[in-house]
Formats: C-alpha cells, structure tokens, sequence
C-alpha cells in the first residue's frame, strides 16, 4: 500500500497554458518581405520604419500551425524585437515551443537558435533545440524548444513572458519566423489521481492503526 500511494505521486498530465494575448514592439508589419501574418489589436508605427503591436491576437496564439510564409510573423534579428506573451492565468512554466512553420522551401523557419526570456523581472538567455518532422531547405528542422527546467524559472508562477534579443547560427539569414508559440506548464495530478491518492493514505492509516493495537 505504501509503494502505492508513492508511485501515484508520480501520476499526472503536462498542460499547455492558455495565451489570452500578445503584444510586439520593433518589428515589421504583415507583407514585409512576403511574409504575411494576422493580429486584431492596435497597431502603432514607429520613427524607424517598424511598428509595436498591443492589446490583441493573432497568428502566434490561433493554434495554427502555417505551412508556409502566409501564416508567419518575420522578425528580423537585428531589430530589437520583443514578443510578450500574457497569459490567462498564473502558471508554473517548463517548457517553451516556438513552430517556425511547416514550411519545406524556405531557409527562414528554424533558423532561431536562441534568445532572452524575462519572467516577473528576471531574464535569461537560452540556446534552442531543434526538434519537430519538418525541416527547412537547409535540412534544418523548423521547429525550437527550450526547457525552463533546472533554470532561474523553474517553479516559478508568472501570467506574462518576455521573449527578446533573437539570434541565429546561420550564416545565410538573419530573419527567424513565427507561426505559433506554445507554453508547457509544469504536470498537475489528474481528479482521479487525487481520489487515488486519497484512497493510498486512508489503507496507509488504516494499516498503521492495526499494527498499533
């Protein structure tokens, strides 16, 4: 009984936090270099030819994965851009998946190999991993993803995230796309889980009043 209710602690399901909005500062509007994306808040242009976006969605929160550069955010690497992601709620985050878009001939699409992440005041830099089943015409595969485990954010509950000072390895762009951004939040016990768990420590006490007597 006692290896039961242990091994049920161990019993429970990663979440996907839900992104309620997103604001951008420094970055192209939809069309720049034939790269064309969706967002429904305001739109204000800046001196230097870029715009900051707040207070809507768009193409990084619709769930939709683009097959190509017309459901893609472009963000060149050099512009200072930021991407602030607000949440629903407070989560504990552990993972961060950006889908540079299913997209087979283009180099562009998983080109980001790493970037600033703020929470709640702090920032850290972090080297992404490539994973996913598409690759870019580098052979590169179009996706990134970074764990926050065993990092400054670790068990650490925020409702916004910070995403900033993008890089790339590549020598033959200085662009990184877009197309959905993803937050994993750390695993929650399931409601049956908990009736379990429930019903271990009750036989546990039960056992223990028994040997006592």
């Amino acid at each position: 009984m006692k290896l039961l209710a242990l091994s049920l602690l161990t019993v429970a399901s990663f979440a996907q936090a839900s992104i309620s909005s997103y604001d951008m500062s420094n970055v192209h509007t939809s069309g720049y270099g034939g790269w064309n994306h969706t967002y429904n808040g305001l739109i204000t242009a800046q001196n230097n030819g870029l715009f900051n976006y707040s207070g809507g969605s768009g193409t990084l929160n619709d769930g939709l994965i683009g097959s190509n550069n017309n459901a893609s955010h472009l963000i060149s690497n050099s512009d200072n851009s930021t991407i602030t992601l607000h949440l629903d709620q407070f989560y504990k985050l552990t993972e961060l998946n950006i889908f540079g878009g299913q997209s087979s001939g283009n180099g562009i699409p998983g080109n980001l190999s790493a970037l600033d992440v703020t929470i709640n005041g702090t920032t850290q830099r972090f080297n992404s991993t490539a994973w996913g089943d598409f690759t870019n015409s580098y052979g590169t595969k179009t996706n990134e993803k970074i764990s926050f485990i065993g990092s400054l954010f670790a068990n650490v509950a925020t409702n916004q995230i910070t995403l900033s000072n993008f890089a790339s390895d590549a020598s033959y762009t200085t662009y990184s796309s877009f197309s959905e951004v993803q937050l994993v939040t750390a695993p929650v016990p399931e409601p049956e889980t908990y009736a379990l768990m429930g019903m271990g420590l009750m036989g546990l006490l039960a056992a223990r009043r028994r040997k006592t007597k």
